[in-house]
């Protein structure tokens, strides 16, 4: 029984090693440009949600996202800023509050890391929220969302599209072409005790 044991050890020894081989390679992604506004000649005011919300349509041609980065121009203390982002059935799929701290006055590309990585489907359209926690009081504590009046990015509308028709929000999207990480879901690994496996007709085991 003793040496069956150690059998037994040694097999989800290895097995153990390779799914965390397998998970740490699978994670150690690399992300990568995926869609993109970079324009920026005028930026719209973002406030609280039942307000208002903006939002910037984009159409991903990969499957796991992982980062974003939002042209943000602030001004004073406007509260932090709130980002969902909805599939085409309008279910949110991803909620942020990014703080005031992390935001620096004036006019800047801010960074958002999705935690972990968010998976879409490649063409189809998806939605970017932006809104504040608070609501603008006025001019001098507010943020913006900076963008473009002549944008050249085809792929998504915004909520000013009734209004002003080809305007975009500046924004990347950063996606990853690694494979997804596969790590383990159910398990148990204690062993203390085996028992032996005959033919079928006999008995089979189960868990």
């Amino acid at each position: 029984m003793r040496r069956f044991i150690g059998k037994k050890w040694l097999f989800l020894g290895v097995l153990l090693m390779f799914s965390l081989c397998w998970t740490a390679s699978a994670n150690a992604d690399e992300w990568v440009v995926d869609q993109a506004q970079e324009l920026v000649d005028y930026g719209f005011w973002v406030d609280l949600a039942s307000n208002f919300e903006r939002w910037q349509e984009f159409r991903p041609s990969q499957i796991k996202l992982g980062k974003l980065d939002l042209r943000i121009y602030r001004v004073g203390n406007p509260g932090n800023l709130i980002l969902r982002m909805t599939n085409l059935g309008g279910q949110a799929i991803w909620t942020e509050t990014v703080d005031i701290s992390q935001i620096p006055l004036g006019a800047n590309w801010i960074s958002v890391y999705v935690g972990s990585a968010i998976y879409l489907n490649p063409e189809a359209p998806y939605k970017l929220y932006m809104s504040a926690s608070i609501v603008s009081p006025n001019a001098q504590n507010r943020y913006f969302w900076d963008g473009s009046t002549s944008s050249a990015y085809t792929r998504g509308i915004t909520d000013l599209e009734g209004s002003w028709p080809g305007y975009d929000y500046g924004f990347h999207t950063y996606a990853s072409t690694s494979p997804a990480a596969i790590g383990i879901d159910q398990a148990q690994e204690l062993v203390d005790y085996g028992f032996w496996v005959d033919h079928a007709n006999n008995f089979e085991r189960w868990q």
